[in-house]
């Protein structure tokens, strides 16, 4: 309840603010909430369906991966300039066109300044797309960030581990 609460405060000061709007969606599903957070996403869209954003945060709470898909498209559309929406779409990509995907986070990964968050997700993306050594130099790039070192390190190891590496894992 505190975690809402505080969420609940910033969004009062700041109501588009996309970090605590997609945190607040995260805390509502992880309780079971699922449904309020994707009527709230409906009502955001309808009332302002060239509001790109909008279409970000409801694309992250749909079930079928087609309308997921369409959404963070839409959303790409409509809000060019934000990394959300193509980090979302990067994402759904990841399963049905894995080089289109790639392709999204190399571009996002250059435009974000190597952004730790994009730096995970386009590591991951290369890993799924067995390409180890391309993934080890994206998480050797996250080293720099403090916060990040452990998740660097783990990204190494299973880089290591997936070129048989047993000895670099270590």
């Amino acid at each position: 309840r505190r975690a809402l609460d505080e969420l609940a405060t910033v969004l009062a000061r700041e109501p588009d603010h996309i970090d605590a709007r997609r945190l607040r969606q995260d805390v509502l599903r992880q309780r079971g909430r699922r449904g309020l957070v994707l009527h709230e996403a409906q009502a955001a869209v309808a009332a302002r369906p060239d509001d790109g954003l909008a279409h970000y945060l409801l694309a992250r709470v749909e079930d079928e991966p087609a309308a997921k898909l369409a959404g963070f498209r839409r959303a790409a559309r409509l809000a060019p300039g934000s990394v959300w929406p193509w980090l979302g779409l990067a994402h759904a990509l990841v399963d049905v066109d894995v080089h289109r995907a790639l392709r999204i986070y190399e571009r996002l990964f250059a435009a974000s300044g190597e952004h730790a968050l994009v730096a995970i997700a386009y590591a991951a993306a290369l890993r799924a797309a067995e390409r180890p050594d391309e993934a080890a130099l994206v998480y050797r790039a996250l080293r720099g960030d403090e916060r990040f070192v452990g998740v660097s390190d783990l990204g190494l190891a299973q880089t290591a581990l997936a070129r048989d590496n047993r000895e670099g894992a270590w």
